[in-house]
């Protein structure tokens, strides 16, 4: 770090910054999906952060994220099914990001996915066909509307198109920010 610019530095923590209020998103949007106005926005942004940097400080990001979460939501009155909601909602989203990402690489890398992923040729051209088909299918089905998952006793409605389109907004945008602090 000595020998690095200040701007780069500057920039390195304002990315860092962007990042978390993107990662705050996340929750935002699951709760506003899962348990609309039960929470605060500011509540749940807060908690979405907050679990993320725990998340990443002391890894295991499915245990102690989680914990995070259901300590503050359960103290505002949601259920576990309701918490587990929240937080499936938000993975959906994170993942959607990099399905998208990887989806349009091939179309702005000249290499394509081979040039950033050890892959081989046939790898990158089932990837380039079946996740953009993959991506479309679940967003039409979205738009269908009335989609609910149940598993292990729990039960949530899936997000509506728009909702699921803002989530993968978010994950683009915090990809983005991740990788500009590389």
């Amino acid at each position: 770090m000595a020998g690095a610019p200040w701007s780069s530095l500057g920039l390195a923590v304002c990315t860092t910054a962007l990042s978390f209020f993107a990662l705050s998103f996340y929750d935002v949007f699951a709760v506003r999906s899962v348990a609309r106005g039960q929470v605060p926005d500011r509540i749940t942004g807060l908690a979405g952060a907050t679990g993320t940097a725990i998340s990443n400080l002391r890894g295991f990001s499915y245990l102690t994220g989680t914990a995070v979460r259901y300590r503050i939501y359960a103290a505002l009155g949601l259920d576990l099914s309701r918490v587990a909601g929240v937080i499936a909602t938000a993975w959906v989203g994170f993942w959607l990001g990099p399905g998208l990402m990887i989806a349009v690489l091939p179309s702005f890398h000249s290499v394509g996915l081979s040039g950033v992923l050890p892959i081989g040729p046939d790898t990158e051209t089932a990837a380039g066909l079946v996740i953009p088909a993959g991506l479309a299918v679940l967003f039409l089905w979205l738009a269908r509307g009335g989609r609910r998952f149940a598993f292990g006793g729990f039960a949530f409605d899936l997000p509506h198109i728009r909702l699921a389109g803002a989530l993968t907004a978010v994950a683009v945008f915090d990809l983005t920010m991740m990788a500009a602090t590389l």
